[in-house]
């Protein structure tokens, strides 16, 4: 079985967690990790799950003006510089087959009611495009607008690879 975990990262800081997922995820799952900008159309490739991540800009998933404001934050080369998360899904193609998907997300931690879900939007966008979520989203915490990642997060999100591969083999 495939999974192909695609995320945006302004400085690496959700990259990272993305490796940390595809770890998880293997060896039951063969599991490619993507950048957004250089990630395949799902017509492209077949997938047995998706998984999609990004950081939480002003409350939600990025946007290219929350892009531009996270590069003038730092001197360090942005990743993700031209798209983010939500064009990718929104290029995408309606699928008819639901195929297996989860979201997750960087941010800082406090309440969602207060810092939004970028997770929590990419799980609607996907609903809508015909994707089968197979568990709630997942938020990874930073430190702070630059990073880094919270201690224990990479191994969270390791854990959590290791827990959607379980879902997915139980709800085939």
């Amino acid at each position: 079985m495939r999974a192909l975990v695609i995320y945006e990262s302004m400085l690496g800081n959700t990259q990272h967690v993305a490796e940390s997922i595809a770890s998880g995820l293997r060896p039951e799952l063969d599991a490619l990790v993507a950048e957004v900008g250089s990630a395949p159309s799902l017509v492209e490739i077949p997938i047995d799950l998706l998984v999609v991540g990004g950081p939480t800009h002003a409350f939600r998933m990025s946007s290219s003006e929350t892009r531009k404001d996270a590069a003038k934050k730092s001197d360090d080369p942005i990743i993700s510089q031209e798209l983010g998360i939500r064009e990718w899904i929104a290029a995408q193609r309606k699928h008819s087959v639901r195929v297996p998907a989860a979201t997750y997300d960087t941010r800082f931690k406090m309440s969602r009611k207060l810092t939004g879900s970028a997770a929590r939007n990419a799980e609607k966008k996907l609903c809508k495009h015909g994707f089968e979520i197979i568990t709630r989203t997942e938020s990874f915490f930073v430190e702070s607008e630059t990073g880094p990642l919270l201690p224990g997060e990479r191994e969270r999100a390791y854990q959590w690879g290791e827990t959607l591969t379980v879902k997915l083999i139980t709800t085939l």
